[in-house]
């Protein structure tokens, strides 16, 4: 299947964006958060999705945007309780994709989100109560903020496994 292709599919038929959160120690003590002992994983719904060229929308008011850009990994069929020495085979294809974050819609909803908890830390200030929830999907889940490159098969990347870069 070419790449193109690919992507069509991965927008048409792809089910659910699987996003780990607080895996890059340095960027989560950057942001003054805990590192958890094992990544957050979270949902963010496919209708974010973006395709290459697409033109990036900042809702209005906000002022700015935070980006990550991120090697994704597409699934490239229905998968459960596989086997890490089998996992590979179940990879389709590798895109690029850029992680957008509203980081005021981010620290609003840390601070007046009943559900998800403040606390005050010893210097009085709000802080998120993370044992409550992380505000990751209004912050994240804004119209276009998975822009998404066209995929790189497999058989041009041939990825066996990925080790830690922290």
């Amino acid at each position: 299947m070419a790449p193109a292709a690919s992507l069509q599919n991965l927008l048409k038929l792809g089910t659910k964006i699987m996003a780990v959160g607080r895996n890059y120690a340095a960027h989560t003590k950057e942001l003054g958060n805990t590192v958890p002992k094992e990544p957050v994983l979270f949902l963010k719904p496919t209708s974010l999705y973006l395709e290459n060229g697409g033109t990036i929308e900042v809702p209005h008011p906000l002022n700015s945007l935070d980006h990550e850009v991120k090697l994704a990994v597409m699934i490239g069929q229905k998968a459960r309780d596989v086997p890490e020495n089998t996992a590979m085979n179940h990879v389709g294809g590798y895109p690029l994709a850029l992680d957008m974050t509203a980081r005021e819609i981010q620290f609003a909803a840390s601070y007046f989100t009943p559900i998800i908890g403040v606390l005050t830390n010893k210097s009085g200030i709000n802080t998120l109560d993370e044992s409550a929830g992380l505000p990751w999907t209004v912050a994240k889940g804004q119209g276009t903020f998975t822009p998404i490159s066209s995929v790189m098969m497999t058989v041009f990347l041939p990825l066996t496994r990925v080790e830690s870069v922290d």
